[in-house]
């Protein structure tokens, strides 16, 4: 099994429905960090992290929590892990509002 530290960035829209990251067939990735930053110069961000399993399993992370302006959320206290097919998902109150950080392993 092949280990790799990863991360993405990603500019927060106002839909769940992406996924921000996904794992693959035969892929673990666990996330050790997720930090989302305000961006915006007058307006607080409205925050939703989402971990989509499949199925009747999906469960939020954080749920309608404000960022306020130039400000950053370290929205993980603890790892999460993502199995085959599972996704973490995030959205914002508003488009370029929010821009989150993810880091993670991706075992292979």
């Amino acid at each position: 099994m092949a280990d790799t530290l990863k991360g993405v960035s990603h500019v927060l829209t106002t839909a769940l429905s992406g996924s921000e990251l996904e794992a693959g067939s035969g892929e673990i990735i666990t996330i050790i960090g997720l930090q989302v930053a305000n961006i915006h110069a007058t307006n607080a961000g409205v925050l939703d992290v989402k971990v989509d399993r499949g199925a009747n399993d999906d469960a939020y992370v954080v749920k309608g929590i404000s960022i306020p302006v130039a400000d950053t959320l370290s929205v993980l206290q603890g790892k999460i892990v993502l199995e085959a097919t599972d996704k973490i998902q995030m959205k914002a109150d508003a488009g370029t509002t929010l821009e989150a950080n993810v880091s993670y392993l991706l075992q292979t």
